[in-house]
């Protein structure tokens, strides 16, 4: 009696280790297809917990700001000692809002225009456990943005000019 409940727990604990494995190695191919998905997008991606602590970044942000994993996040992109008090990430995190705002960053002496979408990670339980921020490089856009406001102002004084001559000359004519 005592070899059977030996034998049938070994059988058991074998399945066990077996299912396990397999259940360990499926989610290690799923880790690696969001990890592959989250490097090969077009955007910086960061991903914080709730301390602030960088916790995963793709290449683009890594490319955009240096190494920032393990780092508070409002050292590693604005060399800051403390949380930034208007810190979108932290009210989305706080309310669930998903946010997007424009920032600027000086880098390597440019102007860096970026668009941040800021997100809530929750868990299974719809616990906030983090927070997820998307950077999106719109420097080109925005300096065409602004160009275009400049050149608009200067159409707008040259018509204003021609408009202001028109006058004078009828002026002068009617003398």
């Amino acid at each position: 009696w005592s070899s059977d409940v030996c034998s049938s727990d070994l059988i058991y604990l074998n399945k066990a280790e077996n299912e396990l494995a397999k259940n360990t190695r499926q989610l290690e191919v799923e880790r690696n297809k969001l990890k592959s998905l989250l490097q090969s997008m077009g955007d910086g991606v960061i991903v914080v917990d709730t301390e602030m602590n960088v916790i995963f970044e793709n290449e683009v942000s890594r490319r955009i700001f240096g190494n920032a994993l393990g780092k508070k996040c409002y050292k590693a992109f604005l060399q800051r000692d403390q949380a930034c008090k208007d810190c979108t990430l932290s009210h989305t995190m706080r309310d669930g809002r998903i946010r997007t705002v424009i920032r600027r960053r000086r880098l390597n002496g440019r102007n860096l225009w970026l668009e941040v979408t800021s997100s809530g990670v929750k868990d299974e339980n719809g616990k906030v456990v983090g927070g997820i921020e998307t950077l999106r490089n719109i420097t080109r856009r925005r300096n065409a943005e602004l160009k275009n406001r400049a050149l608009n102002r200067m159409l707008k004084q040259k018509q204003a000019k021609i408009e202001n001559d028109r006058s004078e000359e009828h002026t002068s004519e009617l003398k």
